[in-house]
Formats: C-alpha cells, sequence, structure tokens
C-alpha cells in the first residue's frame, strides 16, 4: 500500500505495486495463498453462527484481497478462485448429497468461471495477447521437430524466426 500512495517506489517502470524481484506475480500470489486462511475460518465460523469472528475475518479478507487488486497479477486472481473452490467445495455437500446436483448452481460455476476468463484475459489485454503469440509459435516449433527440439539453446536461438514467420 505504501507504493500505492508512492511513498515506496517499486522499482519497476510497469507496475506501481510490486513484490519481490520487481514483479507482482509472486505478491499477488502469496497474497491469494494468505487470503485462503481467512476465508475458511469466514467458512468455520459461519457455521458456527460466531458472526462477529465471521466480521473479524471478512476484514482480514478485504484487506489482503484489496492488495492483490493493487498487484494487478492475474496468477493471483486464478489462485484465489482455485483456492476458494477447494476450500469451500465441503461446505457444498449437505446430507451426503452435492449441491452441485441442481443446474443453477452449475450454471453459475460456469458463469463465474467465465467471468473469471474475461477479467483475467482483459486485466492487461497486451500482456495475455503476447503470451498466446508465445504460445503459438513454441507450439509451431515442437510441431516442426516434435521429438528431438532444436537441442539445447535452441529455443533462444530460433524462437525469433518463428515470431518473424508469423508477422511476415
Amino acid at each position: 500500500m505504501l507504493q500505492k500512495a508512492l511513498w515506496l517506489t517499486s522499482n519497476h517502470f510497469d507496475f506501481t505495486v510490486t513484490g519481490t524481484f520487481g514483479n507482482p506475480g509472486p505478491l499477488g500470489c502469496l497474497l491469494a495463498v494468505s487470503c485462503l486462511i481467512p476465508l475458511y475460518y469466514i467458512g468455520k465460523y459461519l457455521q458456527d453462527k460466531k458472526y462477529n469472528l465471521v466480521l473479524l475475518f471478512l476484514i482480514i479478507a478485504c484487506f489482503i484481497l484489496f492488495g492483490i487488486f493493487q498487484t494487478g497479477s492475474r496468477a493471483a486472481l486464478v489462485s484465489i478462485f482455485t483456492g476458494a473452490l477447494f476450500l469451500f467445495y465441503p461446505y457444498l455437500i449437505k446430507d451426503g448429497r452435492s449441491v452441485l446436483g441442481s443446474i443453477l448452481v452449475k450454471i453459475l460455476i460456469l458463469l463465474t468461471i467465465f467471468v473469471l476468463v474475461a477479467a483475467v484475459y482483459f486485466l492487461r489485454k497486451d500482456s495475455a495477447d503476447g503470451r498466446f503469440l508465445i504460445w503459438y509459435n513454441t507450439a509451431c516449433m515442437i510441431k516442426d521437430y516434435p521429438f528431438l527440439g532444436f537441442g539445447s539453446g535452441g529455443w533462444l536461438a530460433n524462437y525469433m524466426h518463428y515470431q518473424a514467420d508469423f508477422f511476415y
């Protein structure tokens, strides 16, 4: 938060909030993992009907989520969503039956996944497009030499040729 308020420098020209090594990804993912702890206690204390503790852990979770959104880390958003799915899956089972059997719940889960994928893509669209370009050209390299590859250091030596062919 001190970096966002410009009291500390982030040591990166693109990102105002970074963690170690001038990259917001590790900080965001660390915060995502840390956010699962208060989310666990929110679910636990909701079951026990201890609403004062639910409020406390909700405030803590919101504070951590604020940090995650400040980093702008797409990996952190995917991590928090995936972790929350695994964390709250046991709460979706009532009397030995899964609540996921309902068509409405399935539609809501698919809609949530669609919104998450779109949000992750459009958060930094240019960066996502750049990653798709790298993955596409790497797939083309694998297609040309599927078994033996290019050898040690071959990707680095040949990738730019494939990228040039893509733009040509």
